[in-house]
Parts: C-alpha cells; sequence; structure tokens
C-alpha cells in the first residue's frame, strides 16, 4: 500500500495527505486503516507505545464525502457521554471538501482547492503548480510514467503537503486546548470554584466562564 504524501515534521507528527477525486463511500475505513499504517511505520519491533506521535489522514476530496455541506470535516475520538472529553490518543482524521473552496478559513486553501476544482491559479503557490503541471503535460516521458490526473497532482502538491499539514496541526491544536479548557471550567464549576480562580485555571475569559456557569444551571433546573 502506498501513500500519496506522507511527511513528518520537526515535532515527530506523521500526514498521510490523499486525493481523491471520485466519490467513495469507505473513505472512513480507509482512514482507519492508513492510521494504522502510520502507526506500524512509527512504532519498531520492542518499543513502547508512547513513541507514538500525533498521525493525521487528510484526505484532499473533489466533491463532499459525507454530504453534510461543511468546506471541512475534522475527526477525534470522543466519549459518548460527554463530547467536549477527547481520548487524546493523537489521532486526527480531516476530509476536505474542495467544491467549497470560497468558504475555506484562509486564503492560500481557497486558492488552493479553487485550483484543484480547475479555476485560474490566484495565488503564488497555485500559480507555480499550474507552471509545473503545464510542463509535465509537454513531457513524453512523464506521460508515460504518470497516466493519470490524480497521479500527476500527487507529485506536483508534494511541496505544498508540508505547509498545509503545518497550518492544520496549529489550528488543531488550538481547538484542542479551548475545548479542554472547557471541559475543565465545567468541572471546577461543580465543585463551585469561584469564577476568578476558574478564570485563572483554565486560561478562560470571564465572560466564557459566566456563561459555563449560566448553562450549568439551565441544566440541572432541568
Amino acid at each position: 500500500m502506498r501513500f500519496d504524501v506522507y511527511v513528518k515534521d520537526g515535532n515527530g507528527r506523521s500526514f498521510d495527505i490523499e486525493i481523491q477525486t471520485t466519490h467513495s463511500t469507505s473513505l472512513a475505513k480507509r482512514a482507519r486503516y492508513y492510521q494504522g499504517l502510520m502507526d506500524v511505520d512509527n512504532v519498531q519491533h520492542g518499543t513502547g507505545y508512547d513513541v507514538l506521535n500525533e498521525s493525521y489522514v487528510v484526505f484532499l476530496c473533489m466533491g463532499d464525502a459525507f454530504g453534510k455541506g461543511f468546506p471541512v470535516y475534522t475527526f477525534r475520538y470522543r466519549a459518548d457521554e460527554d463530547n467536549d472529553f477527547l481520548m487524546d490518543d493523537g489521532t486526527v482524521n480531516v476530509f476536505f471538501n474542495a467544491k467549497k473552496y470560497d468558504t475555506m478559513k484562509s486564503e492560500e486553501l481557497r486558492a488552493f482547492f479553487k485550483y484543484l476544482c480547475g479555476k485560474e491559479p490566484s495565488f503564488g503557490f497555485t500559480d507555480r503548480l499550474s507552471a509545473l503541471v503545464e510542463r509535465v503535460k509537454t513531457n513524453a516521458q512523464w506521460r508515460h510514467r504518470f497516466m493519470t490526473w490524480e497521479q500527476e497532482m500527487a507529485i506536483q502538491s508534494n511541496e505544498k503537503a508540508k505547509e498545509i499539514a503545518k497550518e492544520l496541526a496549529q489550528d488543531m491544536t488550538q481547538e484542542a486546548i479551548v475545548k479542554n479548557s472547557i471541559s475543565t471550567a465545567k468541572k471546577l464549576i461543580e465543585i463551585n470554584l469561584s469564577i476568578e480562580n476558574i478564570v485563572k485555571a483554565t486560561g478562560l475569559s470571564t465572560k466564557q466562564v459566566l456563561d459555563l456557569k449560566k448553562e450549568s444551571e439551565i441544566f440541572q433546573k432541568a
């Protein structure tokens, strides 16, 4: 089994980036399989599980993989009993919906997925990528080795993989910190710790803590 693009950053995090040009109903199972392959790659015989770093499987889909209309779907393991409680095993699965490029978070992502949808390049990287693709098309040797659009894009997108991976990791790390802070704040509210001390302990704003306290009171009355 090969990955389309497989990279590791300076912190040891692994990123498998897959280009999906056709609709598939098995992407979730494929993500699970790829996570397992990365774990095998990262754990040598006789070593402990603590050597496993964060691993990301990222699908660049030309359509909506799950039909919910989101530009990106991000999946982590959570407890059924408390959606704010993460298992924190370090695995993250991400599915981009290229058709929703106009609602992507950053200009760079919007330009990249717009280009994947066949639009004119509008950003520095997509300009360079477009030039590389044109050069590949006129090279007989490359045409012979890479016969499909998917394979061509996988090769040409290699330099971009690390940049996308870094951006994803930063966004996801910040999101996890906020969610864990909220979960901690809820528990501190339950033991009647003061608002001031909860703010100090979690880093949340006073308004955020007050809103969580209000939600807790409403839930208790219900």
